[in-house]
This record gives C-alpha cells, sequence and structure tokens, in this order.
C-alpha cells in the first residue's frame, strides 16, 4: 500500500470521504446480496437432494420404536452427480499436464514448455486435480454455479543462519581478533512462490448483479466475504498489507438480519465467532468482505484533498478489505497484470439469457421426490402386509394369548365343537397397490438419465446385448458427446482463463529461483540450441531445473482442450501402431509418404500412457556396446564352434535328418 493510504487508513477515526467511499463498496456489495440471497433456498434443496437429508415425521419415529426402518432416500441425485464429477475429472487429468502450452515457433517451445511444468507444480501444491477440481465440479452439479479464486503468494518461514556478529568490534591491541565471531540469527526463506488457488463457497461470492453471471467479468465490482484469524492478520499487519487492527470492533448483530452470513452460520453464532469486543484478543476471528472494484485512483478521494493514486490515471482493479462491516483496513491496487477479477466462475449451463441457471441436483429434484415417494409408498405397504393384523372374536378367543403374542392361541370354552375356527379368528387380507413402483422407478431412473446425458455408459455400465470393440468405441463416444459439451463450456468460462492468470503471475513475480520438476519434456530444456536439422532430436534426459521469470519469457499459448476419452485415445493407439507396421515391413513407404515412423512411435507410446519416452532413447555410446555385443555373438557361433552347436548345427541337423 502507499504511504500516504497508509497513514489515513491507520487514524482511529474514519475521514468523511473514507467513510464514504466505504458506504458506497457496502452498498454495492448489499445490492448483489440482496440478488444472490435469493437462491440461497434453492441452493439449500438441491444440496438436501444431493445428500440425501430429510427430517423425520411421526411415522418414522413411530417406525423407529418399533425397530422398523424410516422412510428412505433413493441416491439417484447423488449418483449422477458423482457419475458427472468423475466423468469430467477424468476428462480434464488424463494427461500429465492439466495446462499444455504451445510455442509460436520453434524458438518458443523452450519457454511454453518451462511454463507449462510451473504451472503445473502449483496445481500441485494447491491438490488441484484431486480436491480443488471435484469440489468445483461438485458445487456446479449442485448448485450450478462453481467458483475459483488465485492469487500471488510467497509464503516464508524462519530460517536460523550463522552470520558475523553485528556488535563485534575489532580490537587494536589484539590484532589475531581481526574476524567476527559467527553468531546465530533468524531470517525468513521462501517455502513457496507461485500461485495460490481456492474453490469459493457461492454463498461467499457476491458479483455484479447489474449483468448475468456469465458476464461478471464485466461488472464494476465483484466481492467474497471470509474469516480471518487475528494471528494471520497481524502477521499481515507486520508485512505491511494490512492496517488499523487496533480499531476493528466486533461485527454488529444487524448485519445479520436477514442475511445469510457465513454461508448458514446463525445470529448466535456472532458470539462464537467474536466472543470479545478487544481487538487484540487473538481468539476471534474477523469477517473480511474483499471487494475487487474497478476504479480510476487519481479520482478516488479517501480524505480531503487525498487520492488513493494521484498519479495513476487508468481504470485498474483494486483490492479493498473491509473488516467487520465497520472499517477499511486495506486498499491496495491488485498489481496483477492481467487487470482481471481474481474470480473465475462458470454455470452448468452457461445460458446468458437468465441470470443464474440450474445444475444437476436442481434439474433432477422433482424426479427425486417422486422416485422417493414410490419407494416409500412401497415400504409403508409392505409395512402394513407384515403387521399380522387379525379380525377376532372376542367372545370366542383369549384375548390375553394375542396381546402377548402367545405361540398358543386359546378358544373360550363356549365355543361349540365342530365350528371352522376362521369363524372366530382371521388374517386382515390387505391388497398390495405398490407392487409396481419398482418397475416405475426405472421408468424415472432413464428419464434422468436423458434429462442429464449421464447414462450408463458413462457409470461403467452396458446394456444387456453384445458388442464389437468398434462398437462399444462408437457407443461411448456418442454417449459421452452430450455431456462433454457442458464440460467444455466450464473450460473456457473458468478453467482456462484461470490457467492464463496463472502464467501471467508467473511471468511477472517468479523473481526467485525454483526448482521444477519436468516430465517428458526433455527435448525443450536443453542448454543449447535445438538441431536445425531435426528439430526433435532428444538431448540427455534432465529431471529438474531452476527456473524464474527470466526463463519464461516467449510467445505461446493454451492448447485446445483435450475432450479425448480414454476408449477413443486407446482406439486410435491402435491405428497408429497398424500404420506403424505398414512402415516398418515396406521401409520404401516411409519415402513415398513422407511420414518419419520415429515420430509415429513417439505418439503411440504417449497414447498408450507410457510417459518421458526419452528415456529409452539409443545414445551413440549404447549403440556401440550393442554392436559389439553382436559381433561377440556370431564370432562365438562361428567356425570354431563345436558341433552341434551354431555354425555346423545345421549340417549335423540335416544329416540326422536325412538317416531317419
Amino acid at each position: 500500500m502507499k504511504e500516504h493510504v497508509i497513514k489515513v487508513l491507520s487514524q482511529k477515526d474514519e475521514t468523511k470521504e473514507l467513510a464514504d467511499f466505504r458506504m458506497r463498496l457496502q452498498d454495492l456489495v448489499k445490492m448483489s446480496r440482496n440478488v444472490m440471497k435469493n437462491y440461497y433456498s434453492i441452493w439449500d434443496q438441491n444440496d438436501r437432494v444431493y445428500r440425501g437429508e430429510r427430517m423425520l415425521d411421526e411415522q418414522d419415529k413411530k417406525a423407529l420404536k418399533r425397530n422398523e426402518p424410516a422412510k428412505v432416500y433413493v441416491p439417484m441425485t447423488h449418483t449422477q452427480v458423482q457419475t458427472f464429477v468423475s466423468f469430467a475429472t477424468m476428462l480434464m487429468t488424463q494427461r500429465d499436464y492439466f495446462y499444455e502450452l504451445s510455442g509460436s515457433g520453434i524458438e518458443d517451445e523452450k519457454a511454453a514448455k518451462l511454463a507449462q511444468a510451473v504451472v503445473e507444480r502449483d496445481l500441485e501444491h494447491n491438490k488441484f486435480k484431486g480436491i480443488l477440481v471435484p469440489q468445483f465440479l461438485t458445487d456446479v452439479a449442485r448448485f450450478g454455479l462453481g467458483i475459483f479464486k488465485s492469487q500471488w503468494t510467497r509464503e516464508t518461514v524462519p530460517y536460523q543462519q550463522m552470520v558475523p556478529d553485528p556488535k563485534w568490534k575489532p580490537n587494536p591491541t589484539l590484532p589475531s581478533q581481526a574476524v567476527p565471531p559467527m553468531v546465530p540469527q533468524w531470517v525468513e526463506k521462501t517455502k513457496f512462490l507461485g500461485n495460490m488457488i481456492e474453490v469459493i463457497s457461492p454463498y461467499r461470492w457476491f458479483p455484479d448483479t447489474r449483468l448475468p453471471l456469465t458476464r461478471y467479468r464485466d461488472g464494476e465490482f465483484c466481492a467474497d466475504e471470509t474469516e480471518k484469524g487475528m494471528t494471520e492478520l497481524r502477521r499481515m499487519e507486520k508485512l505491511g498489507d494490512v492496517v488499523g487492527l487496533d480499531f476493528v470492533q466486533r461485527l454488529p448483530d444487524e448485519s445479520f438480519n436477514g442475511d445469510r452470513r457465513f454461508a448458514g452460520i446463525d445470529r448466535e453464532a456472532n458470539v462464537r465467532f467474536n466472543p470479545s469486543v478487544n481487538p487484540k484478543d487473538s481468539s476471534h476471528f474477523t469477517l473480511i468482505t474483499e471487494v475487487e472494484i474497478k476504479l480510476n485512483p487519481s479520482t478516488a478521494m479517501i480524505a480531503e484533498g487525498v487520492a488513493i493514486d494521484e498519479t495513476l490515471d487508468a481504470v485498474v482493479v483494486y483490492l479493498v478489505w473491509i473488516a467487520n462491516d465497520g472499517r477499511i483496513v486495506r486498499i491496495q491496487d491488485s498489481g496483477y497484470e492481467h487487470n482481471e477479477f481474481l474470480y473465475d466462475a462458470s454455470q452448468f449451463f452457461n445460458d446468458q439469457n437468465r441470470f443464474s441457471n440450474f445444475g444437476i441436483a436442481e434439474l433432477l429434484g422433482p424426479m427425486q421426490d417422486v422416485m422417493d415417494w414410490l419407494m416409500n409408498a412401497r415400504v409403508t405397504n409392505v409395512r402394513k402386509v407384515m403387521q399380522n393384523q387379525l379380525i377376532v372374536d372376542p367372545r370366542n378367543i383369549e384375548m390375553d394369548d394375542l396381546k402377548e403374542r402367545r405361540p398358543v392361541i386359546r378358544l373360550k370354552a363356549t365355543v361349540p365343537e365342530g365350528m371352522a375356527i376362521t369363524n372366530y379368528i382371521q388374517q386382515l387380507q390387505v391388497t398390495d397397490a405398490t407392487a409396481g413402483h419398482i418397475q416405475d422407478m426405472s421408468v424415472i431412473q432413464n428419464f434422468s438419465e436423458q434429462a442429464t446425458g449421464l447414462q450408463d455408459n458413462l457409470m461403467g455400465q452396458y446394456s444387456t446385448g453384445r458388442r464389437s470393440a468398434r462398437e462399444a468405441s462408437n457407443v461411448n463416444a456418442n454417449a459421452a458427446g452430450r455431456i462433454i459439451t457442458p464440460i467444455k463450456g466450464m473450460w473456457e468460462a473458468a478453467f482456462q482463463p484461470l490457467g492464463k492468470k496463472l502464467v501471467c503471475n508467473h511471468r511477472q513475480g517468479l523473481d526467485e529461483e525454483q526448482l521444477i520438476r519436468v516430465i517428458g519434456l526433455q527435448r525443450y530444456l536443453e542448454n543449447s540450441q535445438p538441431n536445425p536439422a531435426n528439430p526433435m532430436e532428444v538431448p540427455a534426459v534432465q529431471a529438474f531445473l531452476p527456473v524464474d521469470k527470466s526463463m519464461l519469457v516467449g510467445s505461446y499459448d493454451f492448447l485446445v482442450f483435450e475432450g479425448t476419452l480414454p476408449s477413443q485415445r486407446t482406439a486410435i493407439a491402435a491405428s497408429l501402431q497398424a500404420a506403424g507396421d505398414i512402415l516398418i515391413k515396406n521401409p520404401s513407404a516411409i519415402f513415398a509418404l513422407q511420414i518419419d515412423p520415429k515420430l509415429v512411435f513417439a505418439e503411440w507410446l504417449e497414447l498408450q500412457g507410457i510417459r518421458n519416452a526419452e528415456r529409452f532413447r539409443l545414445t551413440p555410446a549404447r549403440a556401440g556396446e550393442i554392436i559389439g555385443l553382436g559381433q561377440a555373438l556370431r564370432n562365438a557361433g562361428g567356425a570354431g564352434a563345436p558341433q552341434g552347436q551354431s555354425g555346423g548345427g545345421g549340417q549335423a541337423n540335416q544329416a540326422q535328418s536325412s538317416r531317419r
């Protein structure tokens, strides 16, 4: 932050201009909250449908007392959502690198592949593929909306090292003590320098609602809310990232009036999250509302005659932190060269004709209710059938035997001899009207699969009947085609913009060398220039490489989204194998078709999942060893070999065969 901004924010009392600026931001967030909270009840219902949560009614409580099952939930929606999440995750993470970059020319390939490896390191650090991607996809399927947030971070740890004593002074009378003694000193050492990625809950995200969610990037602002501990805030205050924490008051109770704060935490939890009015108490949380707003800092006033930055006359994205709805503790230029909001959001259907679009859970909600009703009606009817209800004449039956469930039911002495027992006690006949419910549930299941496109083939199940390998591949491709369309939309709306920001941040902020692990990129990592005669020539394998931002300069961009299914990759590999057999068996075809069999073989290995095939490269030294070994084997089987072995064995075998 600028020095004059820190000075204004450090004052105990807000200036009029700063208070007006804060109120303007809070009004924008309130405008967004008033629209977004209308969807909270819908999202709550979708979440209950997805999780299978339902309240016990009186019938359920009575059934549990009788040791009978309560009404059940059929996990149809949960299955459909998890199928979508698993399929989309598999589709987007099937390659070595989540983001693949390609250079504009051969001279840019090295920078592109290094940037690709650096971004992959960040994804591994953030547990992107295993945690964040499934969480994002689950939010999209459950709420219809998923949000990523990325920002540059530098994580440090205290490190003790020995340094010369700064307080030491040489003693002129003792020339031998001319070297100062070494003393321990604590310094900050960089633990991680890169991008931090998180998934924001839709309950905590507040875009500019004057535009549909598909155009949130064109809005004036975008915000989110999160809780931060005072220990973390004090650390940031020491670094100069936030100021004025001593004057932050407890979150007012009226902040909960009609609003959903903390994604569902109620008013009573305010005391738990803010147990003390004393802001120096490190045990409480502070609600931080981060507002990212597009403004001209030369005209935005925070004090009389004081602008945020009078030297910058342009519209840029600024980060403003409001603590507990009452005080601004941070005003800072985002500083990112991409000059965009830090959020990347996508919906399941990116339809701009509606402000917010539904997800899988909302789409299946009505059918889920029907399926649950069919199942529970079946359970209720079966329970009645199994209750063993009897029609009894109490004048002729000992009722105590029935009430105490005795194995022997006695007749009274007044019963005439020879009368049929059915005249006095008989089972109540109950008609099973729910016999076809299970079949009806199968129909509802088929409707749900047709509505979402998540059919049996995507869930690893086949319909009855035999299929050839090609037919099975075609069925899988056609079944997946429908669900790949929204996945591509999510890639264009959220994943690819996120990747562009990650690369941009590295090219801007990677000012310390980081040791990067590389796989299968050895031909781009040689320090020398590539061989003009053979640009694909592979140098020696190199597993790790120190990288900084100077090595990421180049002209490159992201490759097109890879939507090939694993089954399709296997089919492509089989086709390449057939083509390779033709080239090997007919060497003249290599020149006639102008196809390099070496490149065909490398692509075949990659499709088969064999990574870093460069490690199998035949070096000149190893080639010499193999030639020498072959020569030695031929010499061993020559004229000096014993009879019956290689060399004379052929004639001996012929002689034995003729005698037979």
